[in-house]
């Protein structure tokens, strides 16, 4: 297969993969090797490199991404799509290098980033995600990431002993996040989890998305498995 045809079977797959395909990384990973079996005829080509840098942004590769398309611009000024890459590529590389202060409004913006449903109280943001309430704040001055989350449903007192066992087995085996039984004022049972991250030399915005994403989902995971066995922390009787 000739330069021109290769280039074309590379753009088409690339074009072709979209993010929510099971396939899409397979599609990209193709588009590369076949641009890399042309790389000495598409190295006088803009759009070669072009190509070959759009596909190495869609596999998280922004650096090596980076030096390619800045050459097609380099090479053809009046591409009018490379610079738009360009910018999403030192912005992802910004948020896995840059270490920044932790404030309130970063957790908003990424919050926003996600399209979560939320809403601010007290410099905390409230929202709920799938079985749980989830509240997220910034603690001790700045110096910590505060997540906190709980079961809506609270239970009798009868269940206390049960809640407490779950717990123990889950802190015994797992890291985080740590999770506990708090007892209410009328006599109600709660199950909660809770973790802190140390911000205190600042975080970039990757950290601070692992950081929410896994307390999230191991949160998650765990009130699913309370909530299959015992039934009455979602609300029906056993």
């Amino acid at each position: 297969m000739d330069y021109e045809l290769t280039s074309l079977l590379a753009r088409a797959y690339i074009n072709y993969a979209q993010p929510y395909m099971d396939s899409f990384r397979d599609h990209i990973k193709h588009a590369i090797e076949l641009l890399r079996s042309v790389e000495a005829e598409g190295m006088a080509d803009p759009r070669w490199y072009y190509r070959i840098g759009t596909a190495l942004y869609w596999q998280d590769e922004e650096e090596s991404a980076l030096t390619y398309l800045e050459q097609c611009v380099a090479m053809d000024p009046t591409n009018e799509d490379a610079p738009e890459i360009i910018a999403e590529c030192k912005a992802a590389i910004s948020r896995r290098t840059v270490v920044r202060p932790l404030n309130v409004q970063r957790l908003i913006d990424y919050f926003d980033r996600n399209d979560f449903n939320y809403r601010v109280e007290d410099q905390s943001l409230h929202m709920g995600i799938g079985r749980g309430y989830f509240i997220f704040s910034i603690a001790n001055d700045g110096t910590d990431l505060s997540m906190w989350a709980a079961i809506p449903e609270d239970v009798s007192m009868e269940l206390r002993q049960r809640l407490i066992q779950a717990c123990n087995d889950w802190n015994g085996a797992t890291t985080w996040p740590k999770v506990y039984v708090a007892s209410l004022d009328d006599g109600r049972q709660r199950l909660c989890a809770e973790q802190f991250v140390t911000a205190r030399y600042g975080l970039t915005d990757a950290q601070v998305s692992t950081s929410i994403e896994r307390f999230v989902a191991s949160a998650e995971a765990f009130f699913k498995d309370q909530i299959e066995r015992i039934p009455a922390l979602g609300g029906t009787q056993e």
